[in-house]
């Protein structure tokens, strides 16, 4: 809405363009699929590639923020520190230790919805 509200401003008259909109959502899976292709390549060690899979797959479906030590005891000691470095400018951790989304477009990515 108050982006809406500066276009306004800055461009009086201007219409809300679906097109636009879905140009962006182009753009910011874009940049998701650009992000994971960097940090879990198809030429990543088969483990670590399937566990940090795992890992956004436990993250999504949770009905809420997962707690580190729960993924931690999910996927293992072996890989949980490497997967949540990895992954974590998509799923960063907040201040009470819990796995969160950057924002719901990440899942809508992931799940293939748009």
């Amino acid at each position: 809405k108050e982006q809406m509200e500066a276009m306004d401003i800055k461009q009086p008259g201007w219409t809300f363009d679906f097109e636009e909109l879905q140009a962006l959502s182009s753009s910011v899976y874009s940049h998701y699929e650009e992000n994971l292709g960097r940090v879990l390549p198809e030429g990543t060690n088969k483990e670590l590639r399937n566990e940090g899979l795992k890992y956004m797959a436990l993250v999504c479906a949770a009905a809420e923020p997962l707690l580190t030590t729960s993924m931690r005891n999910i996927i293992g000691e072996e890989y949980f520190e490497v997967v949540k470095e990895k992954l974590s400018l998509l799923f960063p951790t907040d201040s009470s230790d819990r796995i969160t989304i950057t924002h719901k477009s990440v899942i809508d990515f992931l799940t293939g919805e748009e």
